[in-house]
């Protein structure tokens, strides 16, 4: 489709609120009906472990989280072995839009907090690779993410993980 082409160029360039946002706002800032996106993630390497973020009962969807998910859409979990070069690739793709908080060159906006849990748009990408990577059957060491979120132990970790995954009502 042709209006898919720099999808993921427009997701980082919109500047949406981090909260919630409705069909109209996300097809003005994407230049895509959101059914569109829905019915793309067939595209999607492993669709039924990265599909499209649910709405709530309102029908708005968390800015955050569909960002996360078109940047993923392009740039979908890398197939490597469990090993120690494949936990390298693994890695890089986890950390691909976390900018460095000291040497951030993203957009004020970039900055901006998820309102739900506080993170970065950067963050909030990074904990949505986590979580489609656990579910593809990959491990994550928890010690490790709580190092990159600067956390307070791998319980907070996990209660962060459950709340991003859990959808909001």
């Amino acid at each position: 489709m042709e209006n898919f082409e720099n999808l993921a160029e427009r997701a980082s360039a919109a500047c949406l609120s981090c909260g919630r946002v409705s069909a109209a706002e996300l097809e003005k800032a994407l230049g895509v009906p959101v059914q569109q996106l829905i019915e793309s993630v067939g595209a999607s390497s492993v669709p039924e472990v990265d599909s499209f973020p649910p709405a709530d009962a309102d029908g708005q969807w968390e800015w955050p989280a569909v960002r996360a998910w078109v940047l993923r859409r392009n740039d979908p979990i890398p197939n490597s072995e469990v090993s120690e070069q494949g936990w390298q690739v693994l890695r890089d793709w986890l950390l691909r839009n976390l900018p460095i908080e000291h040497q951030c060159f993203k957009a004020p906006a970039e900055l901006e907090r998820d309102k739900r849990h506080g993170l970065t748009l950067g963050q909030r990408d990074f904990v949505e690779r986590v979580l489609t990577a656990e579910a593809a059957g990959r491990t994550v060491p928890s010690p490790w993410v709580e190092r990159i979120l600067v956390l307070d132990g791998t319980d907070e970790v996990t209660e962060l993980l459950v709340q991003v995954s859990r959808p909001t009502r």
